[in-house]
């Protein structure tokens, strides 16, 4: 996971990741894991509830709110 999400040289645009599976099988704690050993190489990490559309738009939200964003912008 960590490979995957690391900047190379090849790949130029920025990565994302989704962890998907039945509840109880580590799903968090793999993630967290993974943040912990990666803190340093990102300048950012966001974390987005995504169990319903409703908790991921506003997670996506809250991240453009934290870079300054304007909400309801379109154009991009």
């Amino acid at each position: 996971m960590r490979e995957f999400l690391l900047p190379a040289q090849t790949h130029i645009k920025p990565r994302s990741l989704a962890l998907s599976g039945i509840g109880g099988v580590g799903k968090t704690q793999t993630a967290l894991e993974s943040v912990y050993q990666s803190k340093t190489e990102f300048d950012i990490i966001f974390w987005a509830a995504a169990d319903t559309l409703l908790k991921l738009n506003q997670a996506f939200a809250s991240f453009g709110s934290a870079l300054g964003l304007a909400i309801g912008v379109t154009g991009w």
